[in-house]
């Protein structure tokens, strides 16, 4: 049933093939897209073979991150660190955007606990580094 789909669909674009990456949503978020792209590109064999490989490949880019200097070059290296670690995400069976929530809220709670720490010392100003830093870590700990 899905090669006649596939044969009628391509004679409708005139006997070519649809490309690989054709029909990802644009309404997704970028990690999804990720995601959504490691997925096809994986069922065609374009894939680490494993999941040291993709950790691997993340310390890797993490390095050419570190190496840049020019602004350009230093966001296309962000977006290869973040890239590859969606795919290590994807065969690890983590969903990065739920990660990436579930972290976001765990900071707002603890810097809600900072900036109790600040009000009860009598402000921002009277905090410094590694005051901020102590009253961080004791939010950690509390969970």
């Amino acid at each position: 049933m899905l090669t006649n789909w596939d044969a009628i669909k391509k004679e409708e674009r005139g006997g070519v093939e649809k490309r690989l990456l054709e029909g990802i949503p644009a309404s997704l978020s970028p990690l999804e897209e990720a995601m959504a792209i490691g997925k096809k590109v994986a069922k065609v064999g374009f894939e680490w073979p494993d999941l040291e490989g993709v950790l691997d490949k993340v310390i890797e880019e993490v390095g050419e991150l570190q190496a840049e200097s020019d602004p350009i070059r230093v966001e296309e290296e962000f977006g290869d660190v973040l890239f590859s670690l969606v795919q290590w995400a994807r065969k690890k069976g983590v969903d990065p955007d739920r990660a990436l929530r579930r972290q976001l809220a765990r900071f707002k709670g603890r810097f809600e606990r900072v900036e109790d720490d600040a009000r009860a010392h009598g402000g921002w100003e009277h905090r410094n580094l590694e005051q901020m830093e102590a009253a961080w870590q004791a939010a950690k700990r509390k969970g």
